[in-house]
């Protein structure tokens, strides 16, 4: 019931999740992921079909999650400007390779597309 109320499911608790819109799904996605109350969570591009405010709501819960559960979460993301937002390190794979491996702060986008253009 936490969840569903922290998700704002309610309106929807007896629905099936294929009925579901994506921002409303992955929100849903994201309760069932936090029912066993992991210390980690891993996100594979959590953000990539939601909308702005969609988008925002769902950082936002992330950073309440990592300031009050102390809970760590390790995302993938295609968008240079949300890891740099969000992450304290930065992680870049092309072809298979470890690219970058740093501070976010430390990976503008000239450094970027400078480390693809070598893959």
């Amino acid at each position: 019931d936490r969840l569903i109320v922290r998700a704002d499911l309610q309106e929807v608790a007896g629905r099936r999740a294929g009925a579901l819109s994506t921002g409303t799904l992955q929100r849903l996605n994201l309760a069932v992921a936090l029912a066993g109350s992991p210390r980690l969570l891993l996100l594979d591009e959590p953000t990539g079909t939601l909308s702005p405010d969609q988008r925002m709501r769902l950082w936002k819960w992330l950073d309440d999650l990592v300031a009050g559960d102390g809970m760590a979460i390790a995302f993938s993301t295609q968008s240079m400007e949300e890891a740099a937002a969000r992450a304290d390190r930065v992680l870049v794979l092309g072809r298979g390779q470890l690219l970058h491996d740093g501070p976010a702060g430390a990976l503008d986008d000239a450094a970027f597309l400078a480390l693809v253009e070598d893959v």
